[in-house]
């Protein structure tokens, strides 16, 4: 993922499509799972504290 190499947050909501669970999968193993979220208000909430 081009957005993490250049530093930038990404934040992903792992649901059905292949890419959003890749995106988690990524940002569990370079320890950001703080950036994985459950629900959709999670996302927006990450995504404003991020902002």
């Amino acid at each position: 993922m081009d957005v993490l190499w250049a530093g930038t947050p990404m934040v992903t909501l792992p649901l059905e499509t292949l890419a959003s669970r890749v995106g988690a999968s990524l940002l569990h193993t370079i320890g950001c799972p703080e950036l994985v979220a459950e629900t959709y208000n999670d996302y927006e909430n990450i995504a404003a504290r991020l902002g």
